[in-house]
């Protein structure tokens, strides 16, 4: 066979594989029912379809053309993409804000202020990660991310490709920073900490009422406002859909992710279990965000985690395991005696016995906190 037929042969099947995948975006972008975000879901398979179809390179940015130039540098990045800054061109799809101030003469002064993105670039496909996977990776975090509206979790706009073939995902950009660096400044106030945590709530809630658990909720995944006000939960490249729309039980989750801090003891279980059973065990992946949240409210609160990772390995868990039952885990002291209560409620060991996020919001002390403060 020559290498010219060999070249088509690579391409028909590459093409088949996209097709499928297509297929797969369109059943997996099922987390919401309405005709607004099926529409939305279409248009991002036409995209995916003809992205993919046309192969990665482009003589044309279809990022830069749509929503402007790069800036340079990063604000952020992780094991498979980073994050900057793009500020809006003045093409007509995208807004521009107005700010009306005086003059000295008493005149109304009108200025427009672009609109600035954030944008994820995704590292390129790893040799050893084949397309298939790559892809479906990729567009699993674009379908749940674009399918949220919710005030306390970030909105994801939009999925390119930029000038050097890159998927990229156009979000809205929080200028406050992430809640990780507020903790180090050292300035939340009480009131300050009730209100992001019952703003996480609030975000977990919606998230789980549409079947979606997070997988990786961390103080480096909440994103904060200009005016450090409203807290909003980001980064979806964990998440899992544990119930589809049509379906009446929702199924067990499965796999190691997130901040080894932040994870749930049954995570780490669950792994012990597959060296000795064939059988595959999973867990309750709200639950696991349960955990996650609770370790991020101690965390504003002791400007730390409270052990490197919940496993019997580790000292400082095996403490809190003996100390559980009598509420005696000494770093837990400086807090609340309400947050005291709840939070050992959250980080029952015991992942059936532990309280879901609907019950905590039900809880008087987080039902009065004022989120506007």
């Amino acid at each position: 066979m020559t290498k010219s037929s060999n070249k088509m042969s690579d391409d028909s099947t590459k093409t088949r594989m996209d097709e499928d995948l297509v297929s797969y975006i369109t059943s997996t972008c099922s987390v919401s029912s309405s005709e607004h975000e099926k529409t939305r879901y279409n248009e991002s398979s036409s995209f995916l379809q003809r992205c993919m179809r046309h192969g990665y390179k482009s003589s044309t940015s279809l990022l830069e053309s749509r929503y402007g130039r790069l800036q340079k540098g990063k604000i952020g990045r992780g094991a498979y993409a980073h994050v900057r800054l793009i500020i809006a061109n003045h093409h007509h799809h995208y807004r521009h804000h107005k700010h009306h101030s005086l003059t000295n003469n008493n005149k109304i002064k009108t200025t427009i202020s672009k609109q600035v993105y954030a944008v994820k670039i995704f590292k390129k496909q790893k040799q050893k990660e084949s397309h298939g996977n790559y892809m479906k990776r990729l567009i699993s975090e674009y379908c749940i991310a674009s399918s949220m509206h919710h005030p306390n979790i970030i909105t994801t706009l939009d999925l390119v490709t930029n000038a050097s073939g890159q998927y990229c995902i156009v979000m809205e950009y929080c200028s406050g920073g992430d809640l990780y660096q507020a903790i180090k400044k050292d300035q939340l106030t009480e009131s300050k900490m009730n209100s992001y945590f019952k703003q996480l709530l609030l975000g977990l809630d919606y998230l789980h009422s549409l079947g979606v658990a997070h997988r990786d909720i961390k103080p480096e995944n909440l994103l904060l406002d200009d005016d450090g006000r409203t807290l909003k939960i980001t980064d979806f490249g964990v998440a899992d859909v544990f119930c589809e729309t049509w379906q009446k039980h929702s199924r067990l989750s499965d796999g190691f992710c997130g901040s080894l801090a932040f994870i749930a003891p049954e995570v780490f279980s669950i792994l012990q279990r597959r060296n000795y059973s064939f059988h595959n065990h999973g867990y309750q992946a709200t639950k696991v965000d349960v955990w996650s949240a609770a370790i991020v409210y101690c965390c504003m609160w002791l400007k730390g985690t409270l052990f490197n990772s919940a496993e019997k390995s580790d000292p400082h868990y095996r403490t809190f395991l003996k100390a559980y039952y009598s509420r005696s885990f000494t770093p837990l002291a400086a807090l609340s005696e309400h947050a005291r209560s709840f939070i050992y409620l959250m980080l029952d060991p015991e992942p059936d016995q532990r309280i879901s996020i609907p019950q905590v919001l039900s809880i008087p002390f987080i039902m009065d906190i004022d989120c506007s403060l």
